[in-house]
């Protein structure tokens, strides 16, 4: 049951809907106004007119049903639909546009209709908040390429520092070989009967290996031996070039080049730039000859030549042949 709003009405035009209980409250109203009025107009004679008539306020509350409010509020919604068509047709016949506003109808149906709620927002881990302005990624990229040069340029450095050092070390290796190849040219091959023992304690420091054990238990014996017997026979070496080959952090190879002079008291003999093929191996951190070999003479041909360690007797020209033989036995 739903009431209708108050509605005001006059004394003289009561409302319809108010049915026969409304005119029987304002007919006995009615009349006693109109037995006063007479009664004053003749006591008062000329008088003036009477004043107007006093309107009361009464206020009607109708009882409607459901059904009905339903049906009035349908006729409410009819009467402004066609309001609305009709204006609208007057704006097209006129031409002007004008901004159509919601209906009432339309706002009830809005505020009636619970509003639609926007579906979560989906975590994104604060990715749209750590999002970075267009305008601050080419900064960030300049730096990371400087970043990426200063690297490469720094590995460039490293890598050259580290050539130019391995080069230096090479070179420093090639240097200590060739200087230990000719300190063993001068050396191996110069005894007399004056400084045989000096010359052979310098030879043993240049030597290691095989050769150091070949040096001391075969060319020791015969070199006393030999200068005790033959004491004007004297022999020399003199180292006039060197030539490097293979060196690494352990082993090298090199070749000498060694006038080679024998002399005695009939005469001397002179061997100008006889070759000496030398293997060096680096012992205590100090390259050492190993092995020894005069040109064209290897381990396997060694053996099946005729050698002396010193030259004994009078030099010819095949003793001294003999002796410079005898060296490379005594390198063996």
């Amino acid at each position: 049951m739903t009431a209708e709003p108050s509605k005001d009405v006059t004394e003289d035009a009561a409302a319809p809907a108010a049915g026969g209980a409304a005119e029987e409250e304002t007919a006995p109203e009615t009349r006693a106004e109109k037995d006063a009025a007479a009664r004053r107009s003749d006591g008062a004679g000329d008088a003036p007119s009477a004043r107007p008539r006093r309107r009361r306020r009464v206020r009607v509350i109708e009882v409607l049903d459901d059904e009905d409010l339903d049906e009035v509020l349908d006729a409410i919604e009819a009467e402004e639909d066609a309001a609305e068509e009709s204006g609208e047709r007057t704006v097209e016949k006129s031409g002007r546009a004008e901004a159509e506003e919601p209906s009432p109808r339309n706002a009830r149906s809005a505020r009636a209709r619970p509003a639609k709620k926007d579906p979560p927002e989906e975590d994104d881990g604060g990715s749209r908040a750590r999002r970075t302005p267009p305008g601050l990624e080419r900064p960030r990229v300049a730096a990371a390429v400087v970043v990426l040069l200063t690297a490469a340029l720094a590995t460039l450095a490293i890598w050259q520092w580290r050539s130019a050092s391995a080069l230096s070390a090479a070179r420093d290796a090639r240097e200590e070989v060739a200087k230990v190849a000719a300190a063993y040219g001068d050396a191996a091959l110069t005894y007399d009967a004056a400084n045989y023992r000096s010359q052979m304690d310098k030879a043993q420091k240049l030597m290691g290996g095989d050769l150091l054990e070949s040096f001391r238990t075969t060319t020791l014996p015969n070199l006393g031996s030999t200068f005790r017997d033959n004491p004007d026979v004297a022999l020399s070496s003199k180292t006039n070039q060197v030539f490097v080959g293979s060196v690494d952090d352990r082993f090298a190879t090199a070749v000498v080049s060694v006038d080679i002079t024998v002399r005695s008291k009939q005469e001397s003999t002179e061997q100008p730039a006889t070759l000496l093929r030398l293997a060096l191996a680096k012992i205590d951190g100090e390259w050492k000859v190993t092995k020894q070999y005069a040109s064209g003479v290897n381990d396997q041909n060694k053996d099946s030549a005729t050698l002396g360690a010193v030259p004994t007797g009078s030099p010819s020209p095949g003793a001294t042949s003999t002796g410079k033989g005898g060296a490379s036995d005594g390198g063996d």
